[in-house]
């Protein structure tokens, strides 16, 4: 296992979190999206994301971390988004870069993202969506104790729903 260091996001990173978010996506859901959505607005679509996001990093109701490897010029390896809100703190993308997973990377995300929360609302669910054909990622948050809810629809870009799993965990 590769030692890596979990730092905030600031706007110099939103490049690279945009391409690692677009590039997951298009591993794990292209045959789920129309093609052209992918090939032409993903990556669009993720930048202008991250850049609002990480424009506003001092908000104190989100948090944005990175997965930085512990080597020189080491490229990004992950990063977590969490939002605080009415429904609980919302786990909002954790995406690990395929060559680093499998080295704890993304339980080590996972786990800044719920220590944050339990500082935050000590009292509030941490729950997140996930898509329902993504069993990998289902199997993951199965194995950290994530309680999983029923199906339901959800918007991932506009125009387009698909089934989704609310998974919970509970303070």
């Amino acid at each position: 296992m590769t030692t890596t260091r979990i730092l905030p996001a600031t706007i110099r990173d939103v490049a690279s979190i945009a391409e690692l978010h677009a590039r997951s996506w298009r591993m794990t859901y292209a045959h789920r999206f129309p093609i052209e959505h992918v090939r032409d607005h993903l990556l669009q679509e993720h930048a202008a994301l991250w850049r609002d996001r990480l424009m506003r990093a001092d908000d104190p109701a989100m948090r944005i971390w990175k997965a930085c490897p512990d080597m020189a010029n080491g490229s990004l390896a992950g990063f977590v988004c969490a939002l605080s809100g009415a429904d609980g703190i919302l786990l909002d993308n954790l995406h690990v870069a395929a060559e680093w997973q499998g080295q704890g990377i993304g339980r080590a995300l996972f786990h800044r993202v719920r220590d944050w929360a339990s500082a935050l609302d000590p009292g509030a669910a941490l729950y997140l969506w996930v898509l329902a054909h993504n069993v990998r990622a289902r199997r993951f948050y199965d194995r950290l104790g994530g309680l999983a809810g029923a199906v339901h629809p959800i918007a991932v870009s506009p125009g387009i729903e698909v089934p989704a799993l609310r998974y919970v965990w509970h303070p």
